[in-house]
């Protein structure tokens, strides 16, 4: 990946450190989307609080 979108920072390194600083510079909430991320971020001690969202789909047909 060469680019991240608006609102995103492409982090290529030092995921600990960016992080750390991200959570120093803003107060309030930081998404997190991904499994691996979210492991990655875990195991390196850097969350502070799980909120799971699930989006409940169902399938089959109607009557």
């Amino acid at each position: 990946m060469k680019s991240a979108g608006p609102n995103a920072t492409l982090v290529e390194d030092d995921l600990a450190g960016a992080i750390r600083e991200l959570k120093a510079e803003r107060a309030g909430e930081i998404e997190v989307a991904g499994p691996a991320l979210a492991r990655s971020l875990t195991e390196l001690g850097l969350i502070d609080e799980y909120r799971i969202y699930l989006h409940p789909v169902v399938l089959g047909h109607g009557k």
